[in-house]
């Protein structure tokens, strides 16, 4: 026989009710959490990944002489052909840059290797072998690759060849991977 406590309220009956009490408020806590989730996971393409920004916070802040700003990949038979290359083996599609040069002189930024690959580069629109970019000056650059499909996040080892008016041949080379994605709408 369960005992009394002072106001002849059962305590077995008074702790059973604290326990369901909190089986219930863990139970609303996980069904918000859950909502949460479903939530965030419904509009996926709202945001970028956590490998995009972190790249492009690298890649806009960390590296010298020739920083991106920002980086989208498209097919360039859906918006025009950035580069006049007549397509073929160059590629169909393009990784489309905005650089800052952030040395206190010009550079003259005369190759791009994609993934180890040497690939043209050009202003869009114009057929360019080399490209001046002006200090603290972002310039929009064109590098033409194989493909680009719409929707995949591409990872891609960059590496930029320049020169200024005392060298050439210089190599700026990151030690992360530019990561952005393919297609998510037209190119600016």
């Amino acid at each position: 026989m369960a005992s009394t406590g002072p106001r002849g309220i059962r305590e077995g009956r008074a702790s059973g009710q604290a326990s369901t009490e909190y089986l219930v408020m863990l139970g609303a806590t996980l069904v918000i959490a859950l909502v949460v989730v479903g939530l965030l996971l419904f509009f996926p393409g709202t945001s970028a990944s956590a490998a995009e920004t972190e790249s492009l916070l690298y890649w806009g802040s960390q590296v010298r002489p020739i920083k991106i700003h920002s980086a989208i990949g498209y097919d360039s038979c859906a918006y025009g052909d950035p580069c006049p290359v007549g397509g073929g083996e160059n590629g169909s599609s393009v990784y489309r840059l905005v650089l800052e040069n952030s040395d206190s002189g010009a550079i003259t930024l005369t190759g791009v290797k994609v993934d180890g690959s040497s690939r043209q580069l050009c202003i869009p629109g114009e057929q360019n072998s080399s490209i001046y970019l002006t200090p603290a000056k972002e310039t929009v650059v064109d590098v033409v690759v194989q493909s680009c499909p719409e929707g995949e996040e591409v990872e891609a080892e960059i590496m930029f060849i320049y020169s200024n008016k005392h060298l050439s041949g210089m190599v700026e080379k990151g030690t992360k991977k530019l990561v952005f994605k393919c297609g998510t709408g037209q190119a600016t």
